[in-house]
């Protein structure tokens, strides 16, 4: 049996998807290398071009999920025309590295991709944070070809949905209409989104008290973080307070879904910028810097772990429901216990 192994890396100015062949337990030898980016040393408002993300489905494309800017960008040796300093760029190539297709979303200005979710019935899905146009001499912002976001909509945030050949479904912006521009960034967020395998999206959202985007009248009591859930379709699920307050903090996290028991575990790093900053769940203050967290699909919360041995990296379940945790450690610290 032929398995292949898909290896990816990214370095400034550059996003490069390489694929190794593994035709014995020790030996690896390359299949196919892809490479792209800006020209010169480019750092945008948002850090360095690198890929986000990469993703692959059951007949072995891949999709990858990057940040591209706009000093006369390749991709595979193609140019490719920027709308702003900073683009969304989500590509798919098929497992013998021949391009499938792209998109590209951005506005005049910095734009930023927050994830990437794939379910099993055909769908990707990316969210992420685009500049809205603020005054009629700006471009639109744009969705690649398929859809732009009108001059009035002050929304930032965005779901979108595409089919693993690159049609576009359909789009999501849980700000309100009236979002003052002023606020629609540094008062909103999307912070992480995960999929299930049945097309489930979660996403946590940061949100100012107010209007929701959503059918019927979600009106937020408060100022916080909550769920936001979406079906396969883009239908609205309902939206939940999560028992999350991050105040002058850093907040660095991932979401996942356990299959097993139905939950969500939330994990990563956070530590104050100053004296009166902190990160608080079910009101009990983080003491430590690096956690993991279990909240139901309603946004209940259930518990946390905290730790400063070390930081974590991915996390997956296996059909049983045990967990599978990488990470960092530190010398002389217990990290989780251990």
């Amino acid at each position: 049996m032929i398995t292949c192994y898909k290896h990816l890396s990214m370095r400034l100015c550059a996003i490069a998807i390489f694929q190794l062949l593994c035709a014995t337990a020790n030996a690896q030898t390359w299949q196919w290398g892809k490479i792209g980016g800006a020209a010169g040393d480019q750092s945008g408002y948002f850090g360095d071009e690198r890929i986000m993300d990469i993703k692959t489905d059951a007949h072995g494309n891949v999709y990858a999920l990057s940040h591209i800017h706009n000093n006369s960008p390749r991709v595979t040796g193609t140019s490719i025309t920027g709308y702003g300093s900073t683009d969304i760029l989500f590509l798919s190539y098929d497992c013998n590295g021949n391009f499938r297709w792209k998109k590209q979303i951005g506005s005049s200005q910095s734009d930023y991709a927050i994830g990437m979710g794939m379910d099993t019935l055909g769908h990707v899905y990316v969210s992420g944070l685009v500049i809205p146009k603020q005054s009629l001499s700006q471009p639109q912002v744009k969705f690649d070809a398929d859809t732009i976001m009108e001059a009035a909509n002050k929304r930032s945030w965005f779901l979108i949905q595409y089919d693993t050949l690159g049609n576009f479904k359909w789009l999501r912006t849980p700000q309100a209409d009236t979002v003052a521009f002023s606020s629609s960034v540094s008062n909103y967020r999307i912070w992480n989104m995960e999929v299930t395998a049945d097309g489930k999206i979660y996403l946590v959202w940061k949100s100012l008290a107010g209007k929701l985007s959503a059918p019927g009248n979600h009106v937020l009591p408060t100022s916080g973080h909550y769920l936001l859930a979406y079906d396969k379709n883009g239908n609205f699920q309902g939206v939940n307070p999560m028992q999350l307050d991050v105040y002058d903090a850093s907040f660095m996290c991932r979401l996942k879904y356990n299959s097993h028991d139905g939950s969500l575990y939330y994990y990563g790093e956070t530590y104050p910028y100053g004296a009166s900053g902190y990160v608080k769940m079910n009101n009990t203050t983080l003491t430590k810097r690096y956690f993991m967290a279990k909240y139901t699909t309603n946004g209940s919360f259930t518990s946390v772990i905290e730790s400063d041995g070390g930081g974590f990296g991915g996390m997956q379940f296996d059909t049983d429901g045990s967990m599978y945790l990488t990470g960092t450690g530190i010398s002389g610290r217990q990290h989780l216990g251990q």
